[in-house]
């Protein structure tokens, strides 16, 4: 089975995710940001946030996917 979801669909925070982690990068382009954020239950996600982020490098964060947003896949197919 594969999950996926866009980057701009995750929703990060300091505390309340489903997945805990630290941010590992941030890419400042302006009025977004990309986070690169490591965990240990689901290895490296990326997240794109409002660019105007206090967050750093090896900040702890929860991230958890904005509902409805996620798409799944079993043998090649959309479930």
């Amino acid at each position: 089975d594969v999950f996926g979801i866009r980057p701009e669909h995750l929703e990060v925070s300091a505390t309340g995710g489903i997945w805990k982690g630290h941010v590992a990068h941030v890419e400042r382009l302006g009025p977004d940001a990309v986070l690169h954020i490591d965990s240990e239950r689901v290895g490296r996600l990326v997240a794109r946030i409002d660019g105007d982020t206090d967050l750093a490098g090896g900040a702890q964060v929860s991230v958890s996917p904005r509902e409805g947003r996620e798409h799944r896949f079993a043998g090649g197919v959309r479930v």
